[in-house]
Formats: C-alpha cells, sequence, structure tokens
C-alpha cells in the first residue's frame, strides 16, 4: 500500500501484480483493494488481470458473505476445500468474458483437491475453529445446516 500511496503503480503490470498481493490479504478492505487494482489494470487493457478482476470481486462478495459471481475461490470448512456459493445467475458464458472456467470444472477442482486431503485431528479441528473469521464462521453453520436438512 506504501507504494500505492506514492503513486509508483504505474504500468498494467503493476497494477496486476499489486492485486494478486492484496487479493491474498485478510480483510475486507484488502479484498476490495485488490478488485479495484485488477480492474484499473483491465482498464489499461492488461489481459491477464481478466481473471484476477472476477476472482477479486468474489473475494471482496465472499468477504461480506455474499456468493461468487464468478466462482473462483476455496475455502476449507474445517472438513475438506469447497468452492464459495456462487450465484447461479452468472452464466460461464460470462465467466469465459473474464477467462474463468466453467462452473462444472472449478466444482471438479474442489473434488480433485479434496481427493489427496489428509484428515485432520479434532485438535486442529478445534484450533482451526478458534481462528476463523466470522465471514466463513457465518458460512459454515449456514452449509452445516444445509447438510443436516439433506440427512
Amino acid at each position: 500500500m506504501a507504494i500505492a500511496a506514492a503513486n509508483r503503480l504505474q504500468i498494467t503490470e503493476d497494477y496486476y501484480h499489486a492485486a494478486q498481493i492484496m487479493n491474498h490479504g485478510d480483510t475486507i478492505e484488502d479484498a476490495r483493494i485488490a478488485h479495484l487494482f485488477a480492474l484499473h489494470s483491465c482498464e489499461l487493457g492488461y489481459r491477464p488481470s481478466r481473471w484476477l478482476e472476477a476472482a477479486s470481486y468474489d473475494r471482496w462478495q465472499m468477504h461480506q458473505g455474499k456468493p461468487h459471481k464468478f466462482g473462483t475461490n476455496y475455502v476449507y470448512d474445517g472438513r475438506e476445500d469447497r468452492l464459495w456459493d456462487v450465484d447461479p445467475g452468472t452464466t460461464d458464458e460470462e465467466r469465459a468474458k473474464w477467462d474463468v472456467p466453467p462452473l462444472v470444472e472449478q466444482l471438479r477442482k474442489a473434488q480433485e483437491a479434496n481427493r489427496h486431503k489428509i484428515p485432520i485431528s479434532e485438535e486442529e479441528q478445534r484450533e482451526f475453529g478458534a481462528h476463523v473469521p466470522e465471514w466463513l464462521r457465518a458460512a459454515m453453520q449456514s452449509w452445516r445446516a444445509e447438510q443436516n436438512n439433506l440427512e
């Protein structure tokens, strides 16, 4: 952020790399700034920023507890990796405009990641649960309630 504050983000790649860094921050503000940097890089014509613009928007939505638009972020829910909830109104054609794979492919990636996942111990689960951010805690409760309704 010091580099941005000093007006040292000058070319499209500068904004792209700043967006990459901010997109892996911990706060809703980090996610919002990542989205703005990626959007600016897109506006300047840097093609790799297209996917990052979609992913940073999704991350921003996720930090607000809202569904993804594109389906680009995965979270650990205490048991496995899962694709964050996705707005069903977004089409694969719209995803393609932002270089995001079709939703079925995004879901397959989560399944593949879980195929080789080693379960964590109860102690590790408690430790994980003690440090879960509120936006993820709320989603995990919702997902568990959905799962219980299916059983």
